[in-house]
């Protein structure tokens, strides 16, 4: 991730990488939060569909999990 880490505050420089998390160990999560990365970086008139495809793919992937997922 460029180097970057959780404990670094976020620079303007550094803004759009910054992780958004620890990987949980569920593939199909960690696919999403990674979608996440860099959306600070887009158009502000992007960002409700991002989130709303995220939110959609969180429930299709956590609807029926019961433990974490190998990567």
């Amino acid at each position: 991730m460029g180097g970057v880490t959780l404990t670094d505050p976020p620079t303007p420089d550094n803004l759009a990488t910054q992780p958004v998390g620890e990987p949980t160990g569920h593939r199909e999560v960690d696919a999403v939060l990674e979608s996440l990365v860099g959306l600070s970086g887009r158009p502000v008139s992007e960002h409700v569909a991002v989130y709303e495809s995220a939110s959609a793919a969180l429930r299709d992937a956590l609807s029926g999990a019961v433990g974490p997922t190998p990567a």
